[in-house]
C-alpha cells in the first residue's frame, strides 16, 4: 500500500478535487525511463461514473501533466466501455470485467506507434492489461505503461 506523500497526492487527487496534485505527480515521475524517446502519451480513462462524480478524470489530468512536462505528444484515444468498478475486486475477477472495457474512439489511428499508458494507481495491473490489449489490437508497435503508484 502506498504512504506518505504518495498516498497524499492520490487522496488529494481523487478525492479533495485537487486537480494541482497531478502536476505534482508528474514532476515526480520525470525521472521515469519509460518516458524517454518517441512515444505517444496516453491514458486509461476511468469509468464514467466516477468522473460525474470528481468531475474529471484523474488519469487524464496525469497523463497531460507527463506529456507537457515531457513535451511528449498526448492522444486521448481510448473510451471505457463497460462501468464495473475495480475496488474491492480480485485479479481474475478484475480480468473478467475488463475484457472488453475499452475500445479505440472513432477516427483514431495508433497503428506502429509507441504508446505508454499512464494511470494513476496500479493494483492487479489489470486495467492496464485490458487497455493496452485494444491498443495492440488496434496496431500499435509498442504499448508501456507508467503510473504513479502501487496499491
Amino acid at each position: 500500500m502506498y504512504v506518505g506523500s504518495t498516498k497524499s497526492l492520490i487522496g488529494r487527487l481523487k478525492f479533495s478535487g485537487a486537480q494541482s496534485a497531478a502536476r505534482e505527480m508528474a514532476v515526480i515521475l520525470h525521472n521515469s525511463q519509460i518516458l524517454a524517446g518517441n512515444c505517444i502519451i496516453v491514458p486509461v480513462p476511468t469509468a464514467t461514473s466516477r468522473v460525474r462524480r470528481r468531475g474529471y478524470d484523474q488519469a487524464k489530468l496525469l497523463a497531460r501533466n507527463i506529456a507537457k512536462q515531457y513535451g511528449l505528444p498526448y492522444l486521448d484515444c481510448l473510451a471505457r466501455s463497460g462501468q464495473a468498478h475495480q475496488v474491492g475486486a480480485r485479479r481474475q475477477q478484475r480480468l473478467h470485467q475488463l475484457s472488453s472495457a475499452y475500445r479505440l474512439k472513432a477516427a483514431t489511428s495508433v497503428h506502429d506507434l509507441r504508446i505508454v499508458l499512464v494511470d494513476d494507481v496500479v493494483t492487479t495491473g489489470a486495467t492496464l492489461e485490458a487497455a493496452a490489449k485494444c491498443l495492440r489490437e488496434a496496431g500499435a508497435k509498442r504499448v508501456e505503461g507508467v503510473v504513479f503508484a502501487q496499491a
